[in-house]
């Protein structure tokens, strides 16, 4: 967004009057166009995992006027189920038992903060044909 001011002063000196006319044009942007956090989205956006799998997350940031950045490590990670399932703060999950839990992924940009939730289900793994 772009603001301009204009300044307009009066000098009035001895018996004569000096009249000066002062223009001043000021432009503020915001840092890097004056974008904000849109939505964030997990990739993969849910996890079939076998007991003691293992599977990387990763997670995108979209901003207004489309930019997209990837901000994995920028994220805070919380299992609804420790017993189940685990997550690192680099949004490396592991599979611990069979069952079901959701990862809560958090990211905060400039004050805003969103929040995604991924569904996870571990399986047994299959012996045989």
């Amino acid at each position: 967004m772009k603001y301009k001011e204009f300044i307009t002063s009066k000098i009035l000196k001895g018996l004569g009057i000096v009249i000066a006319v002062a223009l001043l044009c000021v432009t503020v942007v915001g840092c890097g166009g004056a974008t904000s956090l849109k939505s964030i989205a997990a990739l993969p956006d849910q996890l079939n995992l076998y007991k003691y799998g293992m599977q990387q997350l990763s997670i995108i940031a979209t901003y207004t006027g489309g930019k997209t950045e990837e901000v994995t490590a920028q994220c805070t990670y919380e299992s609804s189920d420790k017993m189940v399932l685990v997550v690192d703060q680099n949004g490396y999950v592991e599979a611990l038992a069979i069952g079901e839990a959701i990862i809560t992924v958090t990211y905060t940009k400039d004050s805003v903060t969103m929040t995604i939730t991924i569904p996870v289900i571990m399986k047994e793994e299959k012996c045989g044909p």
